[in-house]
């Protein structure tokens, strides 16, 4: 009996205990509530999270915590955290209309438009005249590319809700949206007079006012509601931004002082301390910064400002030692590694700005920044293609990039791609129409094309408002020589050089000007003169080259340029003016050593290495130029000159067609508009027995360039092949005419004897 009755006895203690035990939590998630409540009565909004949640651990489905902890996120303005709750309270609560709509309001914010739609339904299934249901249903329908919908919706909740100004300020938004500024403007002014002393009926029409370029109406609105809110968040932003878009940066202080104040975000702080640097006020921003500075956990983006104004004050020692530290508590930190990257290029050590750019753009492929940075770095060390790569990825992730864009430019001109020159300084001007480096790349690449006449009216429309800028007086220059006018283009130039007496391309000129004229002594002299003065300034060395080229001395031609490499081992125009040079003199041998040393100086870089190929299929080596391509683009399968000279390589000898294809297409990626690359590209699709593919491929390389011989023969063969004969026959004899000697001439004449 005893045996039977002990495990009864011990069931009723446990459920005693457990009895007890609910009730101690059931007081203890209470006692938790109450003491996060009193937090945040207190405004101790960290405090009061840490008890909201204590509650939650005892209660997962404590829905008044959850409630009240997603107001302390509000409150401290973790808005991603706020989110989360304020959707779990209101799974938990579905009766409590304010967490309901709290809930879908967040949705809202974060774009979840489908979501915050169907619980404003459910609200104002509950409670029809509901505003803020109203306005975040219209707002959800707008986000889901219904503009006309959400507008019917936020009428038919002024209809319901016709005296509160927050359903007009919403409906004027919505109109606003769709164009109907009239209708808008009406709304907005009436959402005024029926809440005079609403803030954000003030704010929504000033942002009307500034839209429509009625700035004093917008100032007086603004201030009007600073008057009633001087610490409101909103309202001193906008002001502060008022103030400084209109050329009154003082004014800007106070309420960006304010925003600092009541804003619990740090970045109002850096705001504020970015005021102070724009104005150079080095002082009062790192006097803001080092309170966020400090500390265990500093705040990244204050330790970056601090570092930048030791750098701007002339200490790059302690700069650097304040960024290293950054990077080494964070070295994921992609805004910490562009910035070094960018102080490396500044200080002239590429490798170093290379390494952090690829390290910054790795850490955070999805900025911009990272990637121009990355660009700019490989750029100057002289990889190209690599550059033009890293550009692209900055535009695609900001079109809106002119600087990107801006040199994308100059590197599809370097490349001899004009049209995509073109196209990259067109998209730099729809980006950012007013800066002057984005008319000086549109005037370089309109010379380039030809086009004088367009490029001296975008020059002319750049030197009325900057009329010293030396770079566009230089480029006014080439346009006035490419005109005819050279006294006007020596005029131009000589402007340039007195801003900057080594400008290259006002030198360069002068330089054309001279020899155009048989005064190559004063050139001669003039270059002598400052490199004397100069001795480091590679562009001199290149452009007394030019000089001496001009004269006929071919022995100081080389010397020239040899110095210049020594100083500037990047410049591949150098290279290609030396690899002519020992080619038409017959020094092929020279050459490649010249190339081979360069190459070996810089490594990475792919120009001297892809020179050293091509010299060695001059000199008729062409196994070991296929080894060198074949290594270049195992290394960089980017390097586009490459890529395409090995895929022609392997179509004419009858190698594996695949293969050339993938290298012709990898070259295509880099450099479309390339009038060698779409002829390597139509030439493998030819010789796959695809001519109708080949021929559109051709005929842009034809068009580019219609008196190269090679061209019109590849595509003259094509159109035989295709069965077009006169257009065949006409692009053959072209060729032959062009070249009696091209390679493949038998076939081309046996072509166009038989009509095939």
């Amino acid at each position: 009996m005893m045996s039977s009755r002990m495990p009864r006895v011990a069931a009723g203690v446990c459920v005693l205990l457990l009895a007890i035990a609910c009730s101690d939590s059931e007081k203890g998630k209470q006692q938790y509530l109450e003491n996060g409540m009193r937090f945040a009565a207190e405004k101790k909004f960290d405090e009061a999270i840490v008890e909201y949640r204590n509650a939650i651990r005892i209660d997962g489905r404590f829905g008044e915590a959850r409630w009240r902890l997603a107001q302390a996120y509000e409150e401290t303005e973790n808005f991603p955290a706020a989110l989360q709750e304020y959707v779990r309270a209101a799974d938990l609560l579905t009766d409590n209309v304010e967490v309901q709509v709290k809930a879908a309001t967040h949705l809202l914010l974060s774009r979840q438009f489908l979501d915050a739609k169907t619980r404003a339904d459910q609200v104002l299934a509950k409670d029809p005249k509901n505003v803020d249901a109203f306005i975040v249903r219209a707002n959800a329908t707008a986000g889901l590319k219904d503009l006309p919908g959400a507008i019917k919706e936020m009428e038919d909740a002024v209809k319901a809700n016709a005296e509160d100004g927050r359903v007009l300020t919403n409906l004027g938004s919505l109109q606003l949206s769709q164009g109907d500024s009239a209708e808008a403007e009406a709304n907005f002014k009436q959402a005024l007079q029926v809440s005079p002393n609403s803030i954000e009926a003030r704010l929504a029409l000033a942002n009307f006012y500034l839209s429509t370029k009625r700035d004093a109406e917008a100032e007086r609105l603004l201030n009007e509601a600073r008057t009633l809110s001087s610490a409101h968040v909103m309202v001193n932003r906008m002001l502060a931004g008022f103030y400084l878009t209109h050329g009154r940066p003082n004014e800007a202080e106070a309420p960006l002082k304010a925003v600092a104040e009541a804003s619990k975000e740090p970045q109002a702080k850096i705001l504020l301390a970015d005021y102070y640097i724009l104005l150079q006020r080095y002082e009062q921003a790192a006097a803001v910064l080092k309170s966020l500075g400090a500390g265990a956990k500093p705040f990244s983006p204050a330790v970056l400002r601090l570092a930048a104004i030791e750098r701007a004050a002339g200490r790059h020692d302690a700069a650097k030692k304040v960024l290293a530290g950054l990077i080494e508590r964070e070295p994921k930190n992609a805004e910490a590694l562009t910035t070094q990257s960018v102080w490396a290029l500044q200080d002239s050590n590429l490798e170093a700005a290379v390494a952090s750019g690829r390290a910054a753009a790795e850490a955070d492929p999805g900025a911009a920044m990272a990637h121009l940075a990355l660009g700019r770095a490989l750029a100057k060390n002289g990889d190209a293609v690599g550059a033009i790569a890293a550009l692209k990825e900055a535009t695609r992730l900001n079109p809106r990039l002119a600087a990107a864009q801006v040199l994308l430019s100059s590197l599809y001109l370097a490349s001899g791609d004009r049209t995509a020159a073109a196209a990259s300084a067109n998209d730099a001007r729809r980006a950012a129409p007013d800066v002057p480096d984005v008319r000086l790349a549109l005037a370089r690449s309109l010379l380039a094309e030809g086009k004088a006449g367009e490029a001296e009216v975008e020059l002319k429309a750049l030197l009325a408002k900057v009329p010293d800028a030396q770079a566009a007086n230089a480029l006014y220059g080439l346009a006035l020589m490419a005109r005819k006018d050279p006294a006007g283009a020596r005029a131009a130039f000589n402007r340039a050089l007195e801003k900057d007496p080594l400008l290259p391309e006002a030198l360069e000129g002068l330089t054309v000007l001279d020899a155009s004229t048989g005064n190559t002594a004063e050139a001669i002299s003039r270059m002598e003169g400052l490199i004397a003065k100069h001795p480091k300034e590679a562009s001199l060395r290149f452009i007394s080259g030019t000089a001496y080229s001009a004269a006929g001395q071919r022995d100081k031609v080389e010397k020239a340029f040899l110095a210049g490499l020594q100083l500037d081992p990047s410049n591949m125009v150098a290279y290609e003016v030396l690899g002519r040079l020992y080619t038409s003199t017959g020094r092929l041998d020279e050459a490649l050593k010249q190339f081979e040393a360069a190459a070996a100086r810089q490594p990475s870089q792919v120009g001297a290495a892809t020179m050293v190929a091509t010299l060695l299929e001059m000199q008729g080596k062409r196994d070991e130029a296929q080894k060198r391509y074949e290594a270049i683009v195992a290394a960089n399968p980017r390097a586009a000159v490459a890529a395409n000279n090995l895929a022609f390589m392997l179509a004419e000898q009858g190698g594996n067609l695949e293969l050339a294809l993938q290298h012709a297409q990898a070259a295509k990626s880099q450099l479309p508009q390339n009038a060698a690359v779409n002829d390597t590209l139509g030439w493998i699709y030819y010789k796959r027995q695809l001519p109708h593919i080949a021929i559109p491929f051709l005929e842009q390389s034809v068009s580019s360039e219609p008196k190269n011989a090679e061209f019109q023969l590849h595509l003259g063969l094509s159109y035989m092949k295709a069965g077009q004969t006169e257009r065949g026959r006409a692009a053959l004899e072209t060729a032959l005419r062009l070249n009696p000697k091209i390679a493949h001439a038998d076939e081309a004449r046996r072509a166009v004897s038989e009509g095939r």
